[in-house]
């Protein structure tokens, strides 16, 4: 499973779970490190902070220390519903450039 989408997966159950929320997005705290974090949804700390980089620069979150800060839930909720390829399996022809032919 991607880092990316097992840590948006983790962040949306923590939202349905009724985490405090408030005008500029749903606050999630994680008193974990990021070790921990990454323990808790299997992934290495290397990939927890690459998920991190990842869902920050795609505007979903941002995060301070042992803090996370939904900033688009109704966008978390969709990148989760539309998880990413399986790492190594080949795109749909459909999506190849000429490059790939």
């Amino acid at each position: 499973m991607d880092a990316s989408y097992a840590l948006a997966k983790f962040l949306v159950e923590m939202i349905d779970r009724g985490r405090s929320a408030d005008r500029t997005g749903v606050e999630v705290e994680v008193p974990l490190a990021q070790h921990e974090l990454a323990s808790l949804i299997g992934v290495s700390r290397n990939s927890m902070v690459r998920a991190l980089s990842s869902l920050r620069s795609l505007g979903l979150v941002a995060t301070t220390n042992q803090t996370v800060r939904v900033l688009d839930a109704a966008g978390l909720q969709q990148y989760v519903q539309s998880p990413p390829a399986a790492a190594g399996r080949p795109r749909a022809p459909d999506t190849w450039t000429t490059r790939d032919r």
